[in-house]
């Protein structure tokens, strides 16, 4: 699914405008990027966890041409689903 099908399907199971759903959607999605950026780590219930992580420099190759080339340290958001969600898989 994406988020124009979400958008529709939110839209349609509330009984409100496409419109109205988007907003929302935007200002959830929103909300949640910027409870990452202040605290590292959100967790919903029933749903799982996301966590910011750091990942370190690391050595790598070049895949053009072979050479050895150091990888710069980042970010990214590691998520653990809650047993709730992975049993509704089922």
């Amino acid at each position: 699914m994406n988020k124009s099908a979400f958008i529709e399907k939110y839209s349609r199971d509330n009984n409100i405008s496409k419109k109205a759903a988007g907003e929302t959607f935007d200002s959830v999605m929103a909300t949640l990027k910027q409870g990452l950026a202040e605290d590292g780590v959100l967790a919903l219930p029933d749903f799982g966890n996301f966590k910011v992580v750091t990942t370190p420099e690391r050595q790598g190759r070049n895949p053009q041409t072979g050479e050895p080339m150091t990888i710069k340290s980042g970010k990214k958001v590691n998520f653990k689903a809650s047993s709730v969600l992975k049993n509704s898989l089922v």
